[in-house]
């Protein structure tokens, strides 16, 4: 969860998706409701199920079970093709520029470094390009360069057309293209749309597939680290996601890091006679 529950009322477009939030997460969506009153907050929901969160959305659209990543990578690919990510964001404040190493390729379904045998992967070809010195990493600013990670990226995501991912999803096309559009227009420097989602994505054998496809449509949009932006999971209680991230429990500091402890002294005695 990268954004307090009450900063959902600073979003222009809220995509809910996996989520009844209307129904289980009442007051999560008063704060939305309020972005609404206040600045005209867009809602949109994508679920497989008409729920009291459709009702309440400005738009709503259907997807088959279990085919998010599809769903998702349809927008990215729509995103990069029709350059509607935010490009100065995108060169700052991600890996977008970098140059990736010779070895890395992705095949057939495939990441390289695969061992069929053992079912792995050796991620050693996984890595930056470097300068001279071994340390500085290559870039290409302009995004241009066949081997920088933005390039790679649409490449790896150019299976993705519209068509394909509707004949997988099962969602109409004017209503994809929609959410599409709606959720780009928050790449514009004033705009900022946030990511809601629940046990919908996470439940899965792809569970953390489906959030990486979040992270990345926020980072081309240049949603993340913004008020009304990020991506935040709904749970049912503070204590499985915001005790970690916002420091709700008293042993653990942001970044899931322990709180230090004192182990200095010595043993207390239970007061009673030794034999």
């Amino acid at each position: 969860m990268t954004n307090h529950m009450v900063d959902l009322k600073n979003t222009d477009v809220a995509l809910i998706m996996g989520s009844n939030m209307a129904e289980n997460h009442p007051i999560g969506m008063k704060w939305l409701g309020e972005g609404r009153r206040v600045r005209g907050t867009k809602i949109i929901h994508v679920d497989p199920r008409y729920t009291r969160t459709s009702v309440v959305s400005d738009l709503y659209c259907p997807m088959r079970s279990g085919t998010d990543i599809a769903f998702l990578g349809g927008m990215i690919n729509y995103i990069i093709q029709n350059k509607l990510y935010h490009e100065e964001y995108v060169v700052s404040y991600t890996n977008a520029s970098y140059l990736i190493a010779e070895g890395f390729d992705f095949q057939d379904g495939l990441f390289s470094g695969y061992d069929a045998a053992k079912r792995t992967y050796d991620n050693t070809t996984w890595d930056y390009q470097y300068a001279e010195d071994g340390t500085t990493i290559l870039k290409d600013p302009t995004l241009q360069h066949p081997r920088c990670a933005f390039q790679l990226m649409a490449k790896h995501y150019s299976r993705y057309d519209i068509d394909t991912v509707i004949k997988i999803t099962g969602s109409p096309k004017n209503k994809y293209l929609e959410v599409i559009k709606l959720f780009a227009s928050t790449s514009a420097p004033n705009k900022v749309g946030n990511i809601m989602y629940a046990m919908g994505i996470t439940q899965h054998t792809v569970g953390s597939q489906n959030v990486k496809s979040f992270a990345n449509i926020q980072l081309l949009l240049g949603n993340m680290g913004r008020p009304g932006g990020g991506i935040n999971a709904l749970r049912g209680e503070n204590n499985v996601q915001g005790a970690t991230d916002m420091a709700l429990l008293f042993h653990i500091i942001p970044g899931y890091i322990d709180s230090p402890m004192n182990t200095a002294g010595s043993s207390q005695s239970s007061g009673g006679q030794s034999s």
